[in-house]
């Protein structure tokens, strides 16, 4: 099941955690949480994310990463970021500010992860501008009210600062590392009535 194929995570994220929405639809791809994101279109799949990704699911083809294009004019619709999402396990860490730090919690070797960083020149970030210890408290809260494994919220993070043209071929060297669990080229989202805008998996969830 390709759980990873999502649009974009934001504030949805913590109120599909911390809510009985969480429990009540553990199987739904589409979630209606809140105003904003009502707002942010980007972030209804939410769930589908955090619900139904199966820790233990093989990863897909890195051939299958491709640059996200409109369907009708061809053009890129890359915000320019890429999207990492680290296995549970290893619980890798970065700040929540781009610079190029990175650790495992538990140990595991992150320099696979950091010389990919530095041969494109690039940063990493937390993705959910929050802290990583509300994250896991979320986290736990969320797997004992639904009784399955959820991913590791503060393991989700942004690489920016990839040359477009390189955005494709870093994607997919960083989805054959051990570490990772899925990997995704951002993209704009145009919401109905409105200019195409860079909305971030989780950039809107901090203070407004």
């Amino acid at each position: 099941m390709r759980f990873f194929t999502i649009i974009s995570l934001s504030i949805g994220l913590f109120f599909l955690a911390t809510s009985a929405v969480v429990a009540d639809r553990t199987q739904s791809v589409s979630s209606k949480v809140s105003s904003k994101v009502d707002v942010q279109k980007s972030t209804n799949t939410a769930s589908a994310v955090i619900q139904s990704a199966p820790q233990s699911a093989p990863k897909t083809d890195p051939k299958s990463i491709v640059m996200p294009v409109n369907p009708k004019t061809g053009a890129s619709i890359a915000t320019g970021k890429i999207v990492v999402q680290f296995q549970s396990e290893v619980e890798m860490r970065a700040n929540r500010t781009a610079g190029t730090d990175l650790f495992s919690a538990k140990g595991n070797d992150a320099l696979p992860v950091t010389a990919l960083i530095t041969k494109y020149g690039a940063t990493i970030r937390q993705a959910i501008d929050q802290d990583p210890r509300i994250l896991d408290k979320m986290r736990s809260q969320a797997q004992i009210k639904t009784r399955k494994p959820f991913i590791d919220f503060a393991g989700m993070m942004y690489i920016e600062g990839i040359e477009p043209s390189q955005l494709v071929s870093a994607a997919r060297e960083f989805l054959m590392l051990p570490d990772v669990l899925w990997v995704e080229i951002e993209k704009k989202i145009k919401v109905a009535g409105g200019d195409p805008v860079k909305t971030g998996y989780c950039d809107a969830c901090g203070p407004p």
